[in-house]
């Protein structure tokens, strides 16, 4: 019998491959715009003399077009198989991470079985992972529906994907983040700061227009960078990057969350964030506001104050602003997920 090794981003079961957890005929892993993680290629091994079984007699690294997608199916229980076209492949869609199993964009929703080319976005994606006819796909849309497909067809014209299963996915919708982060003059650490929140999970990222903001903000070109942190962490929901708006704005609104925080150098750090998160029970929604490199000013800190918002301590050391961003995101991601678990 084969051993199976467990994997800790899903339930279910994968057989390890000839180079460890990654099945021979893989895609190569990429940062989620097609480039390649490593310039550093293994060497290639030589052929075995004997004929692989199912490789149709070629030898070599045996990329026949359903290989890989043929290595899924024979990991998954019978009653887990799901025929997708007569040559016998079958995806099933597995929940959570997928390591081996690339993700592409798709928005639009389509029926099981249909065949939808890719715009050329997604192409290009497809073809720097090298993805070959019958090898196994993501497709998510960004709004919690994740569906399995193959490609059925990648030619020089277009690349076509068969849809597979269809799964709308609930578990990252127990509380609804909100990040109000006051514009960098940095660009660069602001589509950081915004590909860490796509990983984190937050559903929307509110630039503010504070007193000591500066800069700009490419929304079309930061949504691009968000789709690409989707895409590489494989999260079920892209967020809404919204257009920059007065704090005075934000600070009206924030009557909608459950819980709002303002973090800020001037609470006492015994009022810090872990306490509140670890007090309160988690929330529905929650938003939190981080300051520009100069910080909120003190009237914006009040008037935040007034509005709702509790003034929160990230600790004693002093830190950038997309840093202190990153940690309170993370702060309040496990902690309120943890605290639904525990209710539920």
């Amino acid at each position: 019998m084969m051993n199976l090794p467990l994997s800790r981003y899903s339930s279910y079961v994968l057989p390890a491959g000839p180079h460890g957890f990654r099945p021979a005929g893989a895609p190569p892993l990429t940062d989620g715009i097609g480039r390649r993680r490593s310039r550093h290629r293994p060497k290639k091994q030589q052929a075995p003399a004997a004929e692989a079984p199912g490789n149709g007699g070629r030898s070599g690294r045996g990329r026949h077009p359903n290989q890989y997608s043929l290595f899924m199916e024979n990991a998954r229980p019978a009653s887990a198989r799901m025929p997708m076209h007569p040559g016998g492949a079958a995806i099933t869609l597995m929940p959570g991470f997928q390591p081996d199993i690339p993700a592409l964009f798709l928005p639009e929703r389509y029926g099981r079985d249909e065949i939808v080319a890719l715009d050329p976005d997604e192409e290009r994606h497809a073809r720097a992972l090298r993805l070959r006819q019958g090898d196994a796909l993501l497709l998510l849309d960004g709004n919690g529906r994740r569906t399995d497909a193959v490609v059925e067809r990648i030619d020089r014209r277009s690349v076509a994907v068969r849809i597979g299963e269809t799964v709308l996915d609930g578990a990252e919708g127990r509380t609804y983040i909100v990040l109000g982060i006051g514009i960098l003059s940095d660009r660069a650490r602001f589509e950081w700061l915004v590909e860490k929140a796509v990983e984190l999970g937050v559903r929307e990222i509110q630039p503010l227009v504070t007193a000591r903001s500066e800069g700009r903000i490419q929304t079309e070109r930061t949504r691009r960078i968000a789709i690409a942190a989707l895409k590489q962490s494989q999260r079920s929901f892209l967020p809404a990057i919204l257009e920059p708006l007065p704090i005075a704005q934000m600070v009206g609104s924030l009557n909608r969350f459950g819980h709002s925080y303002i973090c800020h150098e001037t609470a006492s750090p015994s009022d810090s964030l872990v306490r509140f998160l670890c007090d309160n029970a988690a929330p529905p929604s929650l938003a939190i506001l981080i300051g520009p490199e100069g910080g909120f000013s003190g009237e914006e800190v009040c008037s935040a104050q007034q509005a709702g918002a509790i003034v929160a301590s990230l600790g004693e050391a002093r830190l950038r602003a997309e840093t202190a961003a990153l940690v309170a995101l993370s702060l309040a991601a496990s902690l309120t997920d943890a605290r639904s678990r525990h209710a539920g």
